[in-house]
């Protein structure tokens, strides 16, 4: 190699790092690289395909003909021959190789004469290969030069590649978490911690295992003494979930406010709700009306985990579910349950809970849960509350693997 091919060939190497410093875009690094090794090589036509869905996709192209968006098999071609083999391909004589695909010459008229292929990868991961077409100088073959010129610059363009990618992701995976950060901030202005009197006979407390949560729970003082509450749980995880959780906990606190029934808001809720259900998705909930003048407590359950009621003699009361979830089927009614707290405490709870308490069997979860309460019994309501999902979390040796929301009603 003499000295003024190497200086060149460095030149294009500087270019080439200078590229991917100035531009995250790949499609823009795609064009720039390739219009630098073209001129460097003197090629008639360039073209880099990258893997796409176990299929090379040409992403860029220059030269006479636009083949970009072509899309060929791995065991296709002298393109997928070079990735799979992940050597450089020379052909002097295309159509007398066996790989050669000449469809786009048939189609078009134009003529391949010499192919000159490097594969793009890193650390042995394949990302496509970059294909010249038709030396321009001398007998309008590729050398060996050449063919040692581009395994070096398609090393070096496989790097700022495979660079700008892992960027590119990283930039989205940061923006996705500042965007679920502003989310989880929006759901906690969803409960009603900050906008409730403390007094209230009701306290809830709400422990996502990811930044979002589909739990939810609420309650208000309404204007004939009467304090409306409820507790929900959405089916699945993650954003979708989150936002269906908002549009329930949304309508809920709507309607809650004039509707004295919740049997009859939760009728109106699954109304709301149905048609709107994707991928099977629906909502499980318990809403209620607490008046504590009469002392009377009433509630309705769609689907949700049975809430439970202490006494205070230390007896439970299980009320579970008779009518279904809501988003499920049009037109559900629901049906109203009365008790009377008489100094007892009413606990709704969502299935995390009782889950996180017992692996093996919701059923141990609850008995579980009841012994806790038990032992912590003697801490006025709100402490109480905290005190129960801290020894749970505490007690785990695994990582919880479900939201975890309480909601309790205690004059």
């Amino acid at each position: 190699m003499q000295y003024k091919d190497l200086n060149q060939l460095l030149k294009v190497l500087a270019k080439i790092s200078l590229i991917f410093s100035k531009s995250l875009n790949i499609n823009e690094i795609l064009s720039q690289i390739t219009a630098e090794i073209q001129n460097y090589l003197q090629a008639e036509a360039a073209s880099v395909f990258l893997i796409e869905d176990q299929q090379l996709v040409c992403r860029v192209c220059f030269g006479e003909l636009d083949v970009s968006g072509m899309k060929i098999g791995l065991d296709q071609g002298i393109v997928g021959k070079a990735v799979r083999q992940g050597k450089v391909q020379m052909v002097q004589n295309a159509y007398h190789h066996p790989d050669f695909l000449n469809v786009v010459d048939k189609l078009s008229g134009f003529i391949t004469r010499s192919i000159l292929c490097a594969p793009l990868q890193v650390d042995g991961q394949a990302l496509g290969a970059i294909e010249l077409i038709n030396k321009t100088t001398g007998d309008q073959q590729f050398s060996l030069n050449d063919q040692y010129f581009l395994e070096i610059l398609a090393a070096s363009a496989s790097l700022a590649i495979r660079n700008a990618t892992m960027t590119k992701a990283l930039l989205k995976q940061e923006r996705v978490q500042k965007e679920l950060e502003l989310a989880y901030e929006i759901q906690q202005n969803f409960l009603p911690n900050q906008r409730t009197s403390a007094d209230l006979p009701v306290i809830g407390i709400n422990l996502p295992i990811h930044e979002v949560s589909g739990d939810f729970y609420d309650y208000f003082a309404l204007a004939d003494g009467q304090i409306c509450f409820a507790l929900g749980d959405v089916s699945g995880k993650g954003i979708t979930a989150s936002l269906l959780m908002a549009k329930t906990s949304s309508l809920y606190h709507c309607l809650g406010k004039t509707i004295n029934s919740p049997a009859q808001l939760l009728s109106l809720l699954n109304q709301e709700l149905f048609g709107s259900m994707t991928r099977g998705m629906f909502v499980t909930m318990v809403a209620g009306l607490y008046h504590p003048d009469t002392d009377r407590l009433i509630f309705a359950n769609a689907g949700h985990q049975p809430p439970l009621f202490r006494s205070v003699l230390g007896d439970y009361q299980a009320f579970p579910a008779t009518d279904i979830p809501l988003g499920i089927l049009p037109n559900i009614e629901y049906t109203d349950e009365v008790i009377s707290l008489q100094r007892g405490g009413f606990y709704v709870f969502s299935d995390g809970l009782p889950e996180s308490l017992m692996k093996q069997s919701i059923n141990l979860g609850v008995e579980q849960m009841k012994a806790l309460i038990n032992q912590l019994i003697h801490y006025q309501p709100k402490i109480r509350v905290k005190q129960i999902l801290d020894l749970i979390t505490q007690s785990q040796s695994e990582k919880i693997t479900d939201d975890i929301t309480l909601l309790l009603v205690e004059k």
